[in-house]
């Protein structure tokens, strides 16, 4: 969650009463303009496969899986590969979402 907060992405859901963040995954909405197929594309393309949205949310969200026997170096790796997906779509990068996940896993 780290990452995408510092790469100036917002987490989803929004967090209310009835709404809250899963543990195995972490969902982040698309910024205005870039597409789904551009950053899963080019993130597929570096041999790690990241989720898209289902159903209405179907190129409105991506999600990041952390479940089973995943270690910071698949963390970090596969947050690298995202940032060069978002770069790749357009997105101007806010901050190092690797280095603020390097700092929470550290």
């Amino acid at each position: 969650r780290a990452a995408v907060q510092a790469c100036g992405l917002s987490l989803f859901p929004k967090i209310d009463a009835k709404h809250e963040y899963a543990t195995t995954v972490t969902a982040a909405a698309y910024p205005e303009g870039v597409k789904d197929d551009d950053v899963r594309g080019a993130v597929k393309k570096l041999g790690i496969t990241i989720a898209g949205g289902q159903d209405h949310l179907k190129g409105k969200i991506f999600r990041i899986g952390t479940m089973g026997a995943v270690s910071a170096p698949e963390i970090l790796a596969t947050l690298a590969a995202t940032q060069h997906g978002l770069v790749k779509a357009g997105w101007k990068i806010k901050g190092n979402g690797v280095e603020a996940a390097a700092e929470v896993l550290g």
